[in-house]
């Protein structure tokens, strides 16, 4: 698939721009010069077409730089935190559907970081799904951190039609 030759071309443009990178989506710009350097490469027609890195976290090291790549970084990282203190906030309230689901959004967010680095999945709506998923999560949880939580005062809540049969509270 030549993401290898890719991989090799992103190194070395990495490599020679090591702190601001070269501009963002510049990689197809540039990454044609450095066919010419030692080395094998097998597989050109992508770098030549302007194919991205195919790997988020070395395209966006050749992209923006070591600097920008740990800004990047820094954002689902903190998502991952977040689910994951909510967790902990949710067991603490013997809440455990909403642990299960902050859990579930660590292991999608982990999947999708993991695929980013053999796709260029920087731009996909799902990972950010999961990382807006991931906050909110922690911030709904912080109402039953501090002992709040919703409360049921006032007329009993609609039933539905298998409650039907049940006395109501009242």
């Amino acid at each position: 698939s030549g993401r290898e030759d890719l991989w090799l071309v992103g190194t070395r443009v990495a490599r020679d721009n090591p702190v601001l990178g070269v501009g963002l989506d510049n990689f197809s710009v540039v990454a044609p010069s450095y066919l010419r350097e030692p080395g094998a490469l097998t597989y050109v027609g992508g770098i030549l077409r302007g194919q991205e890195v195919h790997n988020v976290y070395l395209g966006m090291l050749v992209d923006v730089g070591p600097l920008g790549l740990l800004l990047f970084l820094a954002v689902p990282l903190t998502c991952l935190r977040a689910a994951l203190v909510a967790a902990r906030r949710y067991d603490r309230a013997g809440l455990p559907g909403m642990a299960t689901l902050s859990r579930a959004a660590v292991v999608g967010l982990t999947g999708a970081l993991t695929t980013s680095f053999f796709l260029p999945n920087a731009a996909d709506k799902r990972l950010w799904v999961l990382m807006a998923l991931a906050v909110a999560l922690s911030g709904v949880s912080r109402v039953y951190d501090r002992g709040g939580g919703p409360t049921c005062e006032g007329p009993d809540p609609p039933r539905g039609p298998l409650e039907a049969s049940r006395p109501s509270a009242a």
